[in-house]
């Protein structure tokens, strides 16, 4: 056999083999109800509990209120938050670093008397598009 077919067959089967390997070390949640849209993980080991002080990793300032509830793709965690009276998205990395922020929507309206705002929906992500 050929030098460079062996070594194309080779680079083939161990990405063949570690791939699953890496994608399955931490599962996408791309949209308000995880990836089955039943609201469970198939994640092993996650803490039931913690506080401000317990537990974290990491913790990242937001501009204001942020009701919805974050999404994960990759090393990215995408959510909303109101900014004054701006709609903002947010984009960080699974490291806690704010990566970036931007305007979506005008108007920061209260809904339902002050239970909520403008921030509540949560994104969505295929992977390419928030």
């Amino acid at each position: 056999m050929h030098r460079g077919l062996r070594t194309a067959i080779l680079v083939s089967a161990v990405f063949y083999w570690v791939t699953p390997i890496a994608v399955s070390f931490a599962e996408d949640w791309p949209q308000w109800r995880g990836p089955q849209n039943n609201g469970v993980s198939a994640e092993t080991g996650l803490p039931a509990k913690w506080s401000p002080t317990e537990k974290l990793k990491w913790r990242l300032e937001l501009p204001g209120p942020a009701p919805s509830t974050p999404v994960v793709w990759g090393d990215r965690l995408f959510l909303t938050s109101a900014d004054g009276d701006n709609l903002v998205l947010i984009c960080a990395s699974s490291a806690g670093k704010l990566l970036w922020q931007k305007v979506v929507g005008p108007g920061n309206a209260d809904i339902r008397q002050g239970e909520s705002n403008a921030a509540a929906p949560s994104p969505v992500t295929d992977g390419q598009h928030v």
